[in-house]
């Protein structure tokens, strides 16, 4: 990646950072089960498997998706009902 490159994500991503920073509970555990399901397209799993393969130089890509599924429904059921926004107790 460029500088530039870099530079135009990291103001996207502030960007988006702003527009959820004051957010409800409902609409962050909406998007996060919609990047979970995203995560688990079959597309987009094989891609993201073969990414960290090619990245890391470790392991397989089938064995990541298996990883990635279970690891991605194991995550969105432990952050169901938890409190995410405001002051967290």
């Amino acid at each position: 990646m460029t500088l530039t490159s870099v530079e135009t994500v990291v103001a996207k991503a502030q960007t988006a950072q702003a527009e959820i920073e004051t957010a409800s509970q409902k609409t962050v555990d909406e998007l996060i089960t919609g990047l979970a399901w995203a995560i688990l397209e079959p597309k987009t799993n094989r891609s993201l498997a073969e990414q960290a393969v090619r990245d890391t130089g470790l392991g397989n890509a089938d064995d990541k998706i298996i990883k990635n599924h279970r690891k991605t429904l194991g995550l969105l059921r432990d952050l169901k009902h938890a409190p995410s926004c405001g002051i967290v107790r």
